[in-house]
Parts: C-alpha cells; structure tokens; sequence
C-alpha cells in the first residue's frame, strides 16, 4: 500500500523559501497542520523594518491563517526554526552554520521566494526569480537526504501559445547570458529589447527560472527528485472568455532521463468566464457597500477606440464632477486618485485580460486519482472540486475582513 501525504513527510524535515509570502504562509500552515508528524521546518527570512527573523515569525504567525493551529495544535510553533538569509545574495545569505544543518537534515525544499513585481527592473527580478532559483539548486545538491524540490512558478511564463502543454518550454535567450544582464541593468528600452514579445519582465524572469531549473536539475545525474511548480493562468477581456486560473502546486518529476510537469488549471476543467467573476464580485461589493467608486460596472471591449471614448464618458467625467462636488462642500477630492490606480492597474495588466489560454492538466489529474480517497479530501487539488458560486464571494468577504480589516455583512469566516 502506498504512503499516505502525511505519512510521506513523518520524521523528516523541511526547508521553505517566500514563507512570508501568499502562498508561503498558505504551505507552511497546510503542512503543520495535515502533515502534522513532520519533524522540522526551516524557513529563510531576512531582517525587515527594523525587525529581526524572530521579530517576523512571532508576527507572522499571529496572523488569521494560522488560527487554527493556534487553537488546536499549539506545540506546532516549536517545529518551526527560521533560518537567516535572502535568495537574492550568494549563498542565499545562510551562515556556515545553518547550511551544514540544512544539508544534514532536509528532506524536502520549497522554493516559494520571488519578487512578483510586473514592473520591476530586469536585473532585479533576474537576480532573484532566476539567480535566486540556482542558489536554491546549488544547495539542494549538497543535501544528503533530499527526496523532493518544489519551485513556485507562474503560468505567466508561457503565453506565446494559446494551449501550455505540461512540460517545460525553452529559455527565450541563452542562459548564459543571465549573469551578463544582471550586471548591465539594463534600462526600460533595453530591457523591452531583450524581452521581446514576452508580456513583462517578470513572466520573462520567471520562464529564464523555470528553464534553469530543468537544464541544471538535468545535467546532475547522480540527483533523483521530484520539482513542483505552482502556476497562476491567464484571462481575456471578452466576456466569454475565461478569468484568472485558480491554481494549485504543479509537479514537475525530474530525473536524469525526463522531466514531467503536472499543471493545475481551471481552464479546461472548470472555467470561469470574466462576465461570470464581475457578476460575483459586483453583487458581493454591493453587499458589503464596499464600491468606493459611485456606481461600479464593468463594460467589455476589445477595441482601444471604444476603450479610451468609455474611459472619458464613464469614468474621467463624472468622477471630475464628483470631486468637484466634493470640493464645494469643503470636503477633499479623492474620486481622480482612486480612477488613477484603477487605470494603472488596468494598463499593467491588460496583456491578460485581451488574451485567453488553455492548458493541458491531464498529468495533474492523473496524479489526483492516485491518491486515497481520504488524501482527496485532505489536500482536495484538483480544479474540478471548485464551485465559483461559493468561492468567490468567500473570497471577497475574507478581501474585506482580512485586508481592509472590516466585518463582511454575511460570511461564515471564522
């Protein structure tokens, strides 16, 4: 019979980058409580604000997602050892020390740390989502009982075709030259020369990372693990397109001869069409009377023309009107400042919602069924199982309690 999760990670230890992170904290709460045997986690975190790694980790887990492993398992901070270090310096910035314990004792890497800013210098992301990524690698290789590697990574990488297969695409540049770039820092000009078609920079880092990953992984014979890679997917401004995949941890299986990816996607399995998430998201801020903008709606179009003309009749205008209004009765404007981010975010973004992909999640739903039925439940991965009617509005009511510290006017978030 094969070894339940939770039996896998009994009695070893683990090693987690990016824990400070979404999805982070997300994984090290998920293991400490379902995989609750495990022996040891690791996590590197870096001094910030004045703040030491101890400082950081008693705040980060006085936050809500950890609730429960407060209330129920209150010994699980004991198995929580921070580890000091930055992936964005040699070495990962680890002590003599603690490399030595990392490589007597990890079992299993999570390599979740990256910088996901869109618009951030090229050098920059390189250094940390591709350079970040070999240091991670350069140490795993050192780890004497190392079974499995896990890197965070985004769909985002591959939008050159509309169908991603489940496999590793080629590095749009040789990876050679990583190490040469870094040092140029390119500027905006250059860097829109070295990516290409590529949406951003960060999606170029990321797929640089991810190519890495494979051709270092693959030139280590003497290595057999396995390497995750949890991807977030794309939408179209067409109302009947799909919106942004919800997406669970990928796995790529890399061996001397093959690498084997394994992609969690809505795409083909249970779409959600951008029409269908502004229905959701529009009666639950009408809800919650959480529209800061007057009258919140939404109109689709794959026309610039017709984008600009909405923009001034719909937005620019009356929301003048209002701040001028404002003005009058001796309050401060604020309705330009909110239209003013929304259009930022609006123009970073737009690559992703006037495009659609698909993706193949055939290896991840193969790799679902061989769980056992109570594992199913337990770490219940497969995009199948979602039902958009219930998530989103849980989604936004947790936005509203969580982010912007109100109470949602009906949710059942403990």
């Amino acid at each position: 019979m094969c070894q339940s999760v939770a039996e896998s990670y009994a009695g070893k230890s683990i090693f987690i980058t990016g824990c400070t992170g979404f999805l982070g904290k997300v994984l090290l709460e998920k293991i400490l409580y379902s995989c609750s045997d495990v022996k040891k986690v690791y996590i590197l975190l870096r001094g910030k604000r004045g703040l030491t790694v101890q400082e950081r980790l008693k705040s980060m887990l006085e936050l809500p997602v950890f609730s429960r492993l407060n209330r129920e398992k209150a010994k699980f901070i004991d198995k929580i050892e921070p580890i000091v270090g930055d992936v964005s310096q040699e070495g990962l910035g680890i002590s003599p020390e603690d490399k030595v314990t990392l490589i007597n004792e990890v079992s299993y890497v999570f390599h979740a740390a990256a910088s996901i800013k869109f618009v951030a210098p090229l050098h920059d992301l390189l250094n940390i989502n591709v350079k970040g990524t070999e240091r991670v690698l350069s140490l795993c290789k050192c780890m004497k009982k190392l079974e499995v590697l896990v890197q965070v990574a985004t769909a985002y990488s591959n939008t050159h075709s509309i169908f991603i297969e489940e496999k590793v695409y080629p590095s749009p540049i040789p990876l050679s030259h990583i190490d040469h770039l870094i040092n140029e820092q390119p500027d905006e000009e250059r860097t829109k020369m070295i990516i290409g078609d590529e949406p951003n920079a960060y999606t170029f880092s990321k797929k640089l990372g991810e190519a890495l990953l494979a051709e270092k992984t693959w030139s280590c014979s003497r290595y057999y693990y396995k390497a995750f890679n949890c991807n977030c997917k794309s939408i179209r401004t067409d109302p009947r397109s799909s919106a942004r995949e919800r997406t669970q941890p990928a796995t790529k299986k890399i061996l001397p001869q093959s690498v084997k990816v394994y992609a969690c996607a809505t795409s083909t399995e249970k779409p959600l069409t951008l029409r269908d998430l502004l229905n959701l998201t529009t009666i639950s801020s009408k809800r919650n009377k959480f529209n800061e903008l007057p009258f919140p709606d939404v109109y689709f179009t794959n026309s610039k023309f017709l984008l600009v003309f909405l923009s001034a009749v719909l937005q620019t205008s009356p929301l003048t009107l209002a701040d001028a209004l404002l003005r009058i009765s001796g309050k401060d404007p604020k309705y330009r400042k909110i239209l003013r981010r929304i259009e930022q975010v609006r123009d970073v973004l737009e690559i992703f919602t006037t495009n659609s992909w698909k993706f193949s999640t055939m290896n991840n739903y193969c790799l679902f069924s061989s769980l056992s039925p109570s594992d199913q439940i337990t770490f219940p991965f497969s995009p199948s199982l979602i039902n958009w009617s219930e998530y989103i509005p849980i989604y936004f009511d947790g936005m509203v309690k969580y982010l912007f510290k109100k109470n949602p006017v009906s949710s059942d978030l403990s």
